[in-house]
């Protein structure tokens, strides 16, 4: 993670790559995705950048385990 100045706001990263930002909002921390794959996280309110950083690995972990196949819901 990468602070950017008193912004509040963290750049993620998976695997060097940026992905999004978590910006603070009170208590919790607001994703805004900056890579498609994430956008499905976008606008999710989380406790803490530790936690964006769980669901992103959870949906890497996810996609990876799916070989990028395509859901049944999106066939055609």
């Amino acid at each position: 993670m990468q602070v950017f100045g008193n912004s509040g706001a963290l750049l993620i990263e998976t695997d060097e790559r940026g992905v999004g930002l978590a910006i603070r909002e009170g208590e919790h921390f607001r994703f805004t995705a900056l890579d498609p794959r994430y956008d499905n996280l976008d606008g999710q309110l989380f406790g803490s950048p530790e936690e964006v950083e769980r669901a992103i690995q959870r949906q890497g972990a996810d996609s990876q385990k799916n070989n990028g196949q395509r859901s049944p819901a999106h066939a055609a």
